[in-house]
């Protein structure tokens, strides 16, 4: 789930590069509806649960994750 506090929130997926960074994002839960395979431009809301596929130590790094 993104956190209101996350840098993802409020912007559009193709602003922070994801894909370049090998992360795909293969669909955004939002308000119990499923969003499948989202455009580039679809902007990421708090609360958004992201599904996404992507090499774990840049997950952890881009969420901030300690472990």
């Amino acid at each position: 789930q993104v956190s209101k506090e996350s840098i993802l929130v409020g912007h559009s997926l193709s602003k922070h590069k994801l894909s370049s960074k090998g992360i795909l994002i293969l669909g955004i839960e939002r308000n119990k509806k499923w969003i499948p395979i989202p455009k580039a431009s679809k902007k990421i809301k708090k609360s958004d649960k992201l599904v996404v596929y992507g090499s774990l130590k840049v997950l952890r790094k881009l969420f901030k994750e300690k472990n």
